[in-house]
């Protein structure tokens, strides 16, 4: 608003208060609330663009924003656009070059995310967007949190597989006859100990990192190579790696700082 037009409205208002106070002191209650209603308003108008929105007296209702306002809203949504944008192939390279042994560690990345995570907040992004961008760094973080307990799993199913393979090798080079029927038996067991040391092992992928520890008690439990106590054996001694990996996809923190961040590099 001009400053000519919004000083001369300022003086206007204080005539109009000056003259509601005089008609005051002289009982003219009805003038007086005129006078003051009226300069209420002229102070409306004064002052109208530093508001979005107003409704004032005699049912008058404004709405508007100063140039000013528009493109500070502009900049706004543009740099929370933009954080977005940059935050989430940063998130996305961070991890995989943390994974890669190229510089930079597991306490890094941590500290990088929780860093982006308050720009992005501040900046006003919604917890969705905020949840898109870390997506990266949870699927992989999970993944990597994943390797003990695999490790562990394939060692015991290995055993297992090699048991057959054993049974299989003893046939020898030359198969007689009368061994065609046992070593027949022998290979489809081999194999069949294979595939369902395989579908354990496949429920450790990446793409099931939302459910790991749902899905790999369900494949371990459905496995035909070992029987119910080495089952539970086998699944209580990677409750450890459940326990992280189900506090991390609840809260995105690291359960145990001192064993996550502790690596050969430090």
């Amino acid at each position: 608003m001009n400053t000519f037009i919004r000083g001369t409205l300022l003086f206007v208002a204080a005539c109009l208060f000056g003259a509601g106070i005089s008609l005051g002191y002289r009982n003219l209650v009805g003038a007086e609330t005129a006078c003051f209603a009226a300069g209420g308003l002229v102070l409306v108008f004064v002052f109208l663009s530093q508001f979005k929105r107003f409704k004032g007296p005699f049912g008058i209702e404004g709405e508007m924003w100063e140039r000013e306002m528009e493109e500070a809203q502009e900049i706004t949504e543009r740099y929370r656009n933009l954080a977005i944008v940059v935050a989430k192939p940063l998130i996305a390279n961070s991890v995989r070059m943390g994974r890669w042994n190229s510089g930079l560690t597991r306490r890094e990345v941590d500290e990088m995310v929780s860093d982006v995570k308050t720009i992005l907040g501040n900046s006003g992004s919604s917890p969705e967007d905020i949840e898109a961008v870390l997506s990266d760094y949870r699927r992989y973080t999970a993944f990597d949190m994943s390797r003990q307990a695999y490790t562990t799993v394939k060692d015991v199913l290995d055993a297992k597989v090699k048991e057959k393979r054993d049974v299989l090798d003893a046939f020898g080079g030359v198969i007689g006859a009368d061994e065609n029927q046992a070593y027949n038996t022998a290979a489809e067991q081999l194999g069949m100990a294979t595939q369902s040391a395989n579908r354990v092992l496949e429920s450790f992928e990446i793409s099931n990192t939302d459910s790991y520890p749902i899905i790999i008690s369900v494949r371990v439990n459905e496995c035909e190579l070992l029987d119910e106590a080495e089952k539970s054996d086998l699944l209580l001694s990677i409750q450890e790696t459940f326990d992280d990996l189900t506090y991390f996809g609840a809260t995105g923190n690291i359960r145990r700082p001192d064993v996550w961040f502790h690596e050969p590099q430090e």
